[in-house]
């Protein structure tokens, strides 16, 4: 843990600052300042884990340094150091700048140690915390938009059922009726559809991930029962295999099943799709393959932002925002497998072609 600890020590003494950097080079990595404006510089400009500022300094003392550290970077741990420990300097310290530890001149040396060692635990521990924080907030932010849209989804179709029903009470012509079951028909698959994504974001967010041997073809097929049980069409592999393939095969077939209900959907003409070719390729490290998006007109180039959106920029008449269900499970699933994605430039701005990588657990 030592050689990952960054430390500032700040002192208006050269000879000290000289000192401390000759006896702990070796340990830590060392940074120094002869006052506030230069340990602030030094902070901006790289990541500082623990802070020792000297107290009796010209300008700003190590207190009011440390207070405005405190303020600027919470992180960062504080350790104060002065040769005149009065109790009020000391509660001065801690009250204002909320420092973690005090140290007295000359220090111990095994005292020293320890505290730099505290502090940098501190450090880490704040630094962990500051990222759950902002991973949670964010959890929160996508699953607000997913509760939001997936309730505006779920109420069209349930709209159309009670629309139909209410026609049918009043229709005496069989044809018609039978017209108009039909339709409810479809209305119901569609509701079923969504009531089922919302099972699959359940899941994938709470089930163990669990990496074993995966055949792609036992998952397209599995895709093709569940996915595209209402699509007629025909999907062609391509699968150039130099290594087994191990990843979870659950949130794979979320992944991959998501994303090529998506890819028929902003097709040009999804209806008359009947065909779609994709090629995989399995290394040791990763699974890679490319997908296309002929989005209709639609430029289709902000692939992470769609994420956060509702399709504002999009014209209503295009539809997208009812599958954004789709594109939100294939990006929470591909997450979860640490996988990337990335946008490939093309010639024509209607077609957005699209790499996706997937680490192979294999050597793992």
């Amino acid at each position: 843990m030592s050689n990952k600890i960054t430390i500032l020590y700040v002192d208006d003494e050269v000879h000290n600052l000289n000192s401390f950097k000759a006896s702990y080079r070796r340990e830590w990595q060392i940074f120094t300042a002869e006052n506030a404006a230069k340990a602030l510089e030094v902070i901006k400009n790289n990541e500082i884990s623990v802070v020792l500022s000297d107290h009796l300094m010209p300008g700003k003392t190590g207190v009011e340094l440390l207070e405005e550290i405190a303020a600027l970077y919470p992180d960062i741990s504080r350790i104060l150091i002065t040769a005149h420990a009065e109790t009020h300097l000391i509660q001065n310290a801690v009250n204002r700048g909320r420092i973690h530890y005090f140290l007295e001149k000359p220090w111990n040396n095994e005292t020293l140690k320890q505290a730099i060692i505290s502090c940098y635990k501190i450090y880490l521990t704040q630094k962990e915390l500051k990222e759950k924080n902002i991973l949670l907030a964010r959890a929160n932010e996508e699953l607000s938009r997913f509760v939001y849209s997936a309730s505006h989804e779920m109420r069209a179709p349930l709209m159309s059922i009670l629309g139909l029903v209410k026609l049918s009470e009043s229709e005496n012509d069989l044809k018609e009726l039978h017209h108009y079951f039909e339709l409810i028909n479809e209305s119901a698959l569609q509701l079923d559809g969504y009531i089922l994504s919302i099972i699959e974001y359940y899941k994938n967010k709470n089930i163990e991930t669990v990496f074993k041997e995966i055949d792609l073809n036992q998952v397209f097929a599995e895709i093709k029962k569940e996915y595209l049980k209402n699509i007629d069409i025909s999907i062609h592999l391509n699968i150039i295999q130099n290594a087994p393939l191990y990843s979870d095969p659950h949130r794979l077939k979320i992944a991959l099943g998501n994303l090529i209900t998506s890819a028929i959907a902003y097709h040009k003409d999804p209806l008359d799709l009947k065909e779609l070719t994709m090629e995989f390729v399995i290394s040791e490290n990763k699974l890679e393959f490319s997908v296309g998006l002929i989005s209709n007109g639609v430029l289709f180039d902000f692939v992470n932002q769609v994420f956060k959106k509702f399709f504002s920029e999009i014209d209503a008449k295009q539809s997208a925002e009812s599958f954004l269900m789709n594109l939100f499970l294939f990006k929470e699933a591909l997450q979860m497998l640490k996988g990337n994605i990335v946008e490939v430039a093309t010639d024509s701005i209607k077609d957005s072609f699209y790499k996706i990588t997937i680490p192979n657990q294999y050597l793992s």
